[in-house]
């Protein structure tokens, strides 16, 4: 019985790596990197508040570390401005001044007040805008842009892990990105030459995200070429 199973053994190899030829032949290479779930390059993360990237602490690699921030509100608007002014909560959307306002008691009307006769409001809204809503703008907007990455990158983090061992998604670090159009071929070619497997982690204490390459070897890229001969 023994001899049977030893001897079936190569058949059952061949047979595993028929099978995976024939995925591979199934597979179209890719000549884009996905943008479904999440794809973020280096211009588009430097730069922005409080990322930090190849960290090590006690033979740990952390290649990036994505912190959860909160929303700062944009700067109060003192009494004088507040009837007067619309404020979005948005760094992106500037405020906006009324040409009128109007005071209700209740649901009767009781003031209207015209902008052309309170030059002082316009001065004061300048001002606010100028010196206070103008610098958090600024502040803000790279603050937003960490927060819906963070989103982005916990929305994944989360599919990994409830899906486990079994997930079809793999998140991997691209190194060396190669464009090129073929004369002749009509897919034209942006995509990593090296690519390593990572693990995306939910720090319990801190909540940071953090991006760790897997204890795998980095793979070359190169089935596309192959694609184009």
């Amino acid at each position: 019985m023994n001899e049977g199973l030893a001897a079936g053994a190569p058949l059952v190899l061949d047979l595993l790596n028929y099978i995976e030829q024939v995925e591979k032949l199934k597979t179209k290479p890719a000549f884009t990197v996905p943008a479904e779930f999440f794809v973020a390059h280096q211009h588009e993360l430097r730069g922005l508040p409080e990322l930090q990237f190849n960290l090590q602490a006690d033979g740990d690699d952390v290649w990036l570390r994505m912190p959860r921030l909160q929303e700062i509100a944009p700067p109060e608007l003192d009494e004088q401005l507040k009837p007067w002014v619309s404020l979005p909560k948005n760094p992106e959307k500037s405020p906006e001044l009324k040409s009128e306002t109007v005071t209700y008691d209740g649901k009767r009307e009781v003031a209207r007040a015209q902008l052309k006769d309170h030059p002082e409001v316009q001065k004061a809204f300048d001002w606010y805008v100028e010196y206070l809503w103008g610098p958090w703008a600024a502040a803000e907007r790279p603050r937003r842009k960490t927060i819906a990455r963070y989103n982005q990158l916990f929305s994944l983090q989360q599919a990994i892990s409830s899906e486990g061992a079994e997930t079809p998604l793999e998140l991997v670090w691209g190194v060396g990105y190669a464009t090129w159009k073929k004369e002749g071929f009509a897919t034209a070619l942006k995509y990593p030459l090296i690519v390593q497997a990572c693990e995306v982690s939910l720090n319990e204490k801190t909540f940071d995200l953090e991006v760790r390459p897997r204890d795998v070897e980095p793979r070359l890229e190169a089935d596309c070429y192959a694609e184009m001969e």
